[in-house]
């Protein structure tokens, strides 16, 4: 295993492809985001420059606000805290224990997710080699 990854404040995660995954841990995942949205103004940040759009729509100012949440996949292979304010739309797949403090946490499902999973994550085709976990991709 890893080490543990924290998400704080405000922050709009998703992916670029919807065939990868939002966010891969080797370890465990702390979320402890804050209420309210990310905001370019108070941040001192533009996150849609030119080429970098978000929803079809790019700027050079800092004057946009984005959702605090994280949509896709999330797949931790340790344990999992959401606390405070964490908003997730997708799956959450957590190999070791979940805790969920607080009632502003919120997990929506996305169906897409299941119904064109990321790259890795689709249908097992073959059977597994009996007592190992490795993997083989041909």
């Amino acid at each position: 295993g890893g080490g543990k990854v924290t998400i704080d404040d405000a922050n709009l995660m998703q992916t670029n492809r919807p065939d990868y995954p939002v966010l891969l841990i080797d370890g465990d995942l702390d979320t402890t985001l804050s209420e309210g949205v990310l905001d370019e103004k108070v941040t001192k940040a533009n996150y849609n420059p030119p080429n970098t759009k978000y929803n079809g729509q790019q700027d050079m100012d800092i004057k946009d606000n984005y959702p605090n949440q994280i949509s896709g996949l999330v797949h931790v292979r340790g344990d999992v805290l959401l606390t405070k304010f964490t908003d997730i739309i997708g799956t959450v797949i957590c190999e070791g224990e979940t805790t969920i403090t607080g009632n502003k946490v919120n997990i929506t499902h996305d169906p897409n997710i299941y119904l064109s999973p990321p790259e890795g994550y689709a249908e097992q085709i073959g059977d597994p080699v009996v007592d190992t976990w490795k993997r083989v991709i041909e």
